[in-house]
């Protein structure tokens, strides 16, 4: 199972994804994500056994309870991956409180020091965005 900590993000800040993805529609091969789908990436957790799902919904639930309310904003776009054909169009997430919680997320997954970026099993940087499209499967010819 694919697992990811994420937060739901605000009808207004839908609204304005959804107007922004319209720049993107026309370009080929591009989909746009569904409104009620988007939502703020803070930390993908990449494959899992089901059966871990209670215990990373306990932590992520403790964890935001600790965090307190803070402000935050969507600057910007990119996509990725950075090189070769991007796959992903994304909205970029500015906040404080984004990096605190991703970074208490990542740390009881990844406590080794011995691990460096890269490393096999090694966390990603911590880079919280909206994805707001997606290259469809075979639009490219491949």
């Amino acid at each position: 199972m694919r697992l990811f900590y994420a937060v739901f993000l605000p009808e207004e800040v839908r609204a304005a994804l959804v107007e922004a993805q319209t720049k993107v529609r026309p370009f080929r091969g591009w989909k746009p994500v569904p409104p009620h789908q988007l939502h703020l990436t803070l930390l993908f957790l990449g494959e899992r056994p089901e059966e871990e799902l209670p215990d990373y919904l306990a932590l992520g639930h403790r964890l935001a309870r600790l965090e307190a309310p803070f402000r935050a904003r969507l600057r910007g776009t990119g996509y990725f991956p950075n090189e070769g054909t991007p796959r992903v169009w994304f909205a970029k997430a500015e906040a404080e409180g984004f990096l605190r919680l991703g970074q208490a997320l990542q740390a009881p997954h990844h406590p080794g020091p011995q691990e460096g970026p890269g490393a096999p099993g090694a966390p990603r940087p911590l880079r919280p965005g909206v994805a707001g499209g997606g290259l469809r499967p075979g639009a490219l010819g491949a």
